[in-house]
């Protein structure tokens, strides 16, 4: 309901079309019973004619006109109101998962995700625009039926009604089998959306390494789990569908007896004629029901998969203490204090066991060690892409999670393998800045041309046919490696931040470009623009740090003096980590 209350005023008009439009189609049977016991007794009396049945046969086609009328309008509004629903409800959810901790998305596919906002929430969105509208129609019209049947025979109302709790009880057992059996249906499509989706967005490495057989098993699989609970579904629905729709002959059969015993005792033939009519509307009206009630459990289990998500708490929450911080106010001095982390993945492996590290303000730290050590992770920290498990990971002596929502400015960073998105140059470049920040000046702004200077990319930008303007395509595959990851580094700059993160950022760069882009970051450091963290396999990205910390896994820090003989200086360990100057 909560889904629906913006809409209310709109929903209140839906109701009263719907009120008219049943109203109306129940009054039909009463018209046209009118209509013939006018024929009926006008021919009894000799005094037929054409003005004898106009009344009723006028009052007849303005039922069925009103009816119609009411119909139309009614059902406009529903379908107004589903697609509002449907808008609102995908809103509200992705809403909800851009707010989830990144651990979230470790441990939950994507196509999962995908089917949920897509499937799920149109399956959600048509029960407000079908069978709500037709539920509440049909309730209405029952209602109006029966007030009609009552006023012609009570006996024969009570009669027909004699399977009506069997109906209920069957339906209501029913409807939730199929609710749980469509909340299973829903996640094992889900897992074969997820299956496709990772084999198309890496068709380049399954089409290199043959995968296309077994991509196609494990979709297959995926589908015929899918394909044996919707087999169940139709079992259940064949002995569902059976009683169903023979409990209400049952009823008929009772009714026409009880009738025909009534006739021997003078019961009119336009009375006989409209309460079958209202007989058959009432059976209608209860299969309808029967229907709608097994479909809106089943929508259930969408529902609950879908609203699942939608209240879900991310499990790291931003405090925002004080408010936002001034970016001309903050230093850039990070300091990790005692952290311990393991990813949600891998709740059981510990990456990080009591780490410490410190890097002053507009000085450069790098972060060397063998892959797997941890060394993203740390970086990882410190975007509050992830919080720690235990200890605190500090800018400017104050937790990164207390910051407000203007910490992307302050701590920019550039990961291993860049992400573009599928639009121009210059909107990747910006993407993320508000509308109101000076790099948005103007078409071409100052502050975009000159990080795109400092990443070398300005040349090869000009070179394009649109400039700035051109598009990169989706996740960049217009672009070659290495100019996508100086578009990153880019966009990394542009914010002018206190903190540049740099996760192997230069690896896809050729020896003149990375030469290039690390004197432009040299040249930002010694001037204490900003405080760097570099993440680096090669000697000449990190020569120029002021600190190097060693990131390995204490197995092999166990001999230190045959490190510190081979030319790397005096160390020390620190806490599960090994700086050397």
């Amino acid at each position: 309901m909560a889904l629906l209350w913006p809409d209310r005023a709109l929903l209140g008009m839906a109701l009263c079309f719907l009120v008219g439009a049943a109203v109306s189609q129940a009054f039909l049977p009463h018209c046209l019973s009118e209509t013939l016991k006018a024929i009926i007794d006008g021919q009894a009396s000799g005094q037929l004619a054409v003005s004898t049945f106009t009344g009723p046969l006028s009052n007849l086609l303005l039922a069925a006109i009103a009816g119609a009328f009411f119909s139309s309008l009614r059902g406009a509004c529903f379908i107004i109101i589903g697609a509002r629903a449907s808008v609102r409800l995908r809103r509200q959810l992705l809403e909800s998962l851009l707010k989830q901790e990144v651990g979230f998305f470790d441990t939950t596919k994507t196509g999962e995700i995908t089917s949920r906002l897509t499937q799920d929430c149109q399956r959600v969105a048509d029960q407000v625009s079908f069978n709500v509208n037709f539920f509440s129609r049909t309730v209405v019209e029952l209602v109006a039926t029966l007030c009609f049947m009552l006023s012609y025979s009570t006996e024969l109302t009570m009669i027909s009604f004699a399977t009506v709790p069997l109906v209920a009880v069957l339906s209501n057992r029913v409807g939730h089998y199929m609710q749980k059996l469509s909340e299973e249906t829903q996640q094992k499509l889900a897992d074969a959306n997820a299956v496709a989706e990772e084999a198309l967005s890496s068709i380049a490495t399954v089409r290199t390494f043959g995968g296309q057989i077994y991509e196609q098993r494990r979709f297959q699989e995926n589908l015929q789990k899918f394909y044996h609970l919707e087999s169940r579904r139709a079992k259940v629905y064949i002995g569902y569908l059976f009683v169903i729709m023979m409990l209400p002959h049952l009823s008929n059969c009772l009714v026409l007896f009880q009738i025909g015993r009534l006739c021997v005792q003078g019961l009119s033939a336009p009375v006989l004629l409209a309460f079958v009519f209202y007989l058959q509307t009432l059976n209608g009206c209860f299969n309808s029901l029967a229907d709608i009630y097994t479909n809106i459990m089943q929508a259930l289990g969408s529902a609950t998969r879908v609203f699942e998500l939608v209240h879900r708490t991310p499990r790291q929450q931003l405090q925002n203490l004080g408010g936002e911080i001034p970016k001309e106010l903050v230093r850039g001095h990070i300091e990790l204090k005692d952290v311990s982390f393991s990813y949600p993945a891998h709740p059981e492996r510990l990456v990080l066991q009591n780490l410490s590290l410190e890097c002053p303000p507009g000085k450069a730290i790098a972060l060397v060690g063998p892959s797997g050590g941890g060394k993203s992770t740390c970086v990882a920290l410190i975007q509050r892409l992830y919080g720690p498990h235990q200890g605190h990971v500090l800018l400017d002596q104050r937790d990164v999670l207390e910051y407000g929502e203007n910490y992307t400015e302050l701590v920019s960073a550039v990961s291993q393998e860049p992400l573009l998105f599928g639009c121009s140059i210059r909107e990747n470049i910006l993407y993320g800045l508000p509308d109101d920040h000076p790099a948005r000046t103007d078409a071409l702004s100052p502050d975009v041309v000159s990080a795109a200077c400092l990443a070398n990319a300005h040349h090869f930008i000009q070179q394009m046919a649109d400039g700035y303007d051109s598009c990169v395509g989706e996740r960049g595959v217009q672009l070659s490696g290495g100019q996508k990851q100086r578009i990153a580094i880019a966009r990394a700059l542009v914010r002018k931040p206190q903190v540049l993160l740099l996760d192997e950022a230069t690896s896809a760069l050729d020896a003149e470009s990375e030469l290039q882009v690390q004197m432009a970051i040299n040249n930002l450091v010694a001037h204490h623009d900003m405080t760097v963290v570099i993440v680096a396999h090669r000697l000449s990205t990190v020569k120029k740090a002021d600190v190097i910390y060693v990131i390995a896994p204490r197995r092999e820090l166990v001999r230190p003096s045959l490190r510190r003989n081979r030319n790397m200086g005096s160390g020390r360990f620190v806490r599960g980590s090994w700086p050397y100057y």
